[in-house]
């Protein structure tokens, strides 16, 4: 369950990181500057994200049952999380929510608390994975390399049971019209161009999107199977595959 129930996950500080000019812009990292405001960055700068996370929860309640096993690599806060909780309601599953940051597992602590969830630090290239039947991949491979891509997808594909599924969910590159379009989203949310045009710099070296077509490629090459996009809000895609 949530900490407080008349409260979510969603409760936040204004996202102002990028208010300022910054004359040498750093590396965007997930610290705790970034975990203090990173539920208000993700809804006003993400399209979709609150539809895609309630829809995400569903569709795991829909296929764990009694005794499964579901992990969440990149849980930032646990929004997915307490999603997936509100669908299960009290069926006796495990849940593990893994993530680099270890400020983001401090929040994610905060507001998540149950007996069957557990978060732990690792890194999603080379954590310890049991046998599982739900693995969640939402807007955390983009920030794997490229060359270590195929190498994390693998290692979840053989700990995932037959019939299990993963859900994918990336920052896509689509054309020059969608990007305009996200731009046009964060202004509408209240970000200032120099915000926008800062916060590009800063995770320039570390987010890393590829087109769609090469993720569905990846995951059909790899062995998944159904593999489909199943919700798209721009160029923000999620992806649903079968083990």
């Amino acid at each position: 369950m949530l900490k407080d129930e008349t409260k979510s996950v969603d409760d936040f500080h204004t996202d102002k990181l990028y208010a300022d000019k910054i004359d040498n812009i750093g590396d965007f990292v997930f610290d705790h500057r970034v975990a203090t405001v990173f539920a208000d960055m993700q809804k006003r700068s993400t399209p979709g994200y609150e539809t895609l996370t309630q829809l995400t929860g569903i569709i795991v309640g829909e296929h764990l049952c009694e005794g499964d096993k579901c992990y969440d690599l990149g849980c930032a806060l646990g929004n997915t999380i307490g999603s997936i909780l509100m669908s299960i309601e009290d069926r006796d599953v495990s849940i593990v929510g893994i993530d680099s940051s270890k400020a983001m597992l401090v929040k994610a602590r905060e507001n998540v608390i149950d007996s069957r969830v557990k978060f732990k630090h690792g890194d999603i290239r080379s954590v310890n994975l049991e046998e599982c039947d739900v693995v969640i991949l939402n807007f955390a491979l983009q920030y794997v390399p490229i060359s270590d891509r195929d190498k994390a997808l693998n290692r979840i594909h053989r700990k995932l049971r037959p019939g299990g599924i993963l859900i994918l969910s990336e920052n896509v590159q689509i054309d020059k019209d969608f990007e305009l379009l996200h731009d046009a989203f964060k202004r509408g949310n209240g970000y200032s161009d120099l915000e926008i045009e800062q916060s590009k710099l800063a995770l320039s070296n570390v987010e890393y999107p590829e087109c769609l077509v090469t993720h569905l490629l990846r995951l059909q090459r790899i062995g998944f199977q159904n593999v489909k996009p199943w919700f798209q809000c721009m160029n923000w895609v999620s992806m649903l595959a079968t083990a």
